[in-house]
């Protein structure tokens, strides 16, 4: 769950490094000042609420999420800031992605889909985007931008 809240954190930029010598004496040199994002406290739970989701549901099948799903809203005995279903009743957590500082369906993330040229030569390797597909790139993404060693385990 660590390794998905913080490739979800918006990045700190380092602070310049000053010449001390060159500018001035250890005394008087200052480090530039840089601007620090700030999240609220209603968006650190969203961000936990969708690493908890995803290092939870992760493994699990989609009858399981829906289980997940109806205990963090109904039995929790925390309230937690989860997304409304949009269009079907039967949308889970599990269904959306948090952009910025909301829910999005991930349906919103497929983008149009148009064949190459020489679609017949490379056929096996064209994919079609669904939600399962843009979900779990985003995911292997997000994990690989920590720049640690992962196992990856996928089921087809």
């Amino acid at each position: 769950m660590l390794s998905l809240l913080e490739g979800l954190l918006p990045k700190e930029e380092p602070p310049e490094i000053l010449d001390v010598a060159a500018t001035a004496t250890a005394e008087t040199a200052r480090l530039p000042s840089h601007t620090e994002k700030k999240l609220s406290e209603l968006n650190i739970v969203r961000l936990y609420v969708f690493c908890l989701a995803w290092s939870l549901g992760a493994f699990l099948e989609h009858e399981d999420r829906v289980k997940l799903d109806n205990f963090l809203r109904d039995e929790s005995e925390f309230t937690l800031p989860l997304p409304k279903p949009t269009g079907s009743s039967s949308e889970t957590l599990f269904d959306f992605l948090l952009k910025g500082e909301r829910w999005c369906p991930w349906a919103k993330e497929i983008k149009d889909c148009a064949l190459p040229e020489n679609y017949l030569n490379e056929l096996f390797s064209f994919m079609v985007p669904n939600v399962d597909n843009i979900r779990t790139t985003f995911l292997i993404d997000l994990v690989a931008k920590q720049v640690k060693n992962r196992i990856y385990v996928l089921a087809c």
